[in-house]
């Protein structure tokens, strides 16, 4: 109950967004061209056309694609910007205008919003349990590691470690430099 009143942004569920959509991506069309076919795909949202046939016409985003057009319930953070800023501003069952991303026009339809909620201590409860367990785990792990590494009667068998250790030979060097870490850019969930 501490650990539930202390952090209480940890029992904050954030808004997630179950939406349709569509992409008529920027690759191999000119600007102008890429615009009038999300045009097209939006009237024909607006006149109440089947959404899974728009999709499979219209989309180039072949991850959304094969679920109709469907992203399930994804947190918004998770969205490009202007895609999240124009979600932002639809109730269920709202289309947007076309929406510009760096992937090319896309047309939203917000399905389903589950809105931010507070959770109650009870339904926590299970996680901040198994939190617990896990750091109590850690800890115990750690000391009975201590208490080996720190115990003064503990002899280190040198000739065992000999017969392990692989023979090298002083004058040779490594043929290799080690490289710099490289950061994978980070990878953006609702469009992978």
């Amino acid at each position: 109950r501490e650990a539930y009143i202390v952090d209480s942004q940890k029992s904050l569920r954030p808004a997630r967004y179950k939406v349709w959509q569509i992409l008529v991506s920027l690759v191999g069309r000119e600007r102008d061209v890429a615009r009038k076919r999300a045009l097209e795909a939006l009237d024909r949202v607006q006149r109440g056309d089947n959404l899974a046939q728009i999709a499979k016409e219209y989309s180039d985003d072949s991850g959304s694609k094969r679920a109709d057009g469907v992203i399930d319930f994804t947190l918004l953070k998770d969205f490009e910007q202007p895609f999240g800023e124009a979600l932002t501003k639809l109730k269920p069952g709202d289309v947007s205008n076309i929406v510009e991303t760096r992937f090319g026009y896309h047309v939203i339809y917000l399905m389903e919003l589950m809105p931010e909620k507070k959770l109650s201590f009870e339904e926590m409860k299970p996680q901040l349990l198994e939190e617990a367990r896990i750091a109590f785990l850690k800890s115990s792990y750690d000391y009975h590691i201590d208490t080996i590494r720190l115990d003064p009667k503990l002899k280190i068998n040198v000739e065992a470690l000999d017969v392990m250790r692989p023979r090298i030979p002083e004058n040779v060097k490594p043929v290799y430099t080690p490289f710099e870490t490289i950061k994978a850019p980070p990878r953006n969930v609702a469009n992978p």
